[in-house]
């Protein structure tokens, strides 16, 4: 959609242009884009400045209406989790209802549950939002074995409380020769569950232990984009 010259005419084009596309609940980046179209085509003063501000004031609109659907959603899903939770499940079909359940009621891209081995390792059981299930190489589906010690699950099986990461990819506290607590910790490395994680393009990671009884599980939570869990989980250990 375009908007009409650059005269007192062309500024009130552009100005219906920006309830328009408003209407069609378009990105943002097409009201950006009519934006910049106004200045190219001339437009300036005052009535560039009125539509640089009814943009502004229609992404807000934007943003306002996506965070009203992702809380519908998450009451949505919620409902649907407690019922869900009501009913009687063995060990297996419930961690399949809480990963596919905190996948949604998060927002997450990828939600996952690991559980320990007889000898230490752990193996992935459940997944949700797994984008590389096919294609060569290893890929984070159930029964991926995952070494003692490794990454952040490794850290939750050491310390036994939640550990999270802003872009795990750029974290050098979980590099081969990093370290989680200044020199006492130095987590293991797992190729072939790096190569998984990196094949999913993972970013943000938070990783939490699960318990039945004296059993501890591992539940991932994962994000393709970089991000900081404290403003959406609380604070950091």
């Amino acid at each position: 959609m375009t908007i009409d010259g650059a005269d007192g005419a062309g500024g009130g084009d552009a100005l219906l242009t920006v309830l328009e596309l408003l209407a069609r609940q378009a990105q943002p980046a097409h009201l950006d884009a009519l934006v910049e179209e106004a200045r190219g085509s001339g437009l300036s003063g005052p009535e560039l400045h009125r539509l640089e501000r009814a943009v502004a004031l229609a992404g807000q609109v934007h943003t306002g209406r996506a965070r009203e659907a992702r809380r519908e959603a998450a009451l949505t899903a919620l409902t649907d989790t407690t019922r869900d939770l009501t009913l009687s499940y063995d060990l297996d079909s419930l961690l399949r209802v809480i990963t596919r359940r905190a996948r949604r009621i998060l927002g997450l891209d990828l939600a996952y549950v690991t559980l320990r081995g007889p000898h230490g390792a752990c193996y992935v059981h459940t997944t949700e939002g797994s984008r590389a299930a096919t294609g060569p190489g290893p890929r984070l589906t159930p029964g991926l074995r995952i070494a003692e010690g490794y990454g952040l699950g490794g850290a939750v099986q050491l310390h036994g409380e939640a550990v999270w990461t802003a872009d795990y990819l750029a974290d050098e506290r979980f590099a081969p020769s990093g370290s989680l607590d200044a020199g006492v910790h130095a987590p293991a490395f797992d190729e072939i569950a790096e190569s998984a994680l990196r094949a999913e393009g993972l970013h943000a990671i938070v990783a939490a232990p699960l318990r039945r009884g004296a059993r501890s599980l591992i539940h991932n939570r994962r994000s393709r984009r970089p991000c900081q869990w404290r403003s959406r989980w609380g604070a950091g250990r």
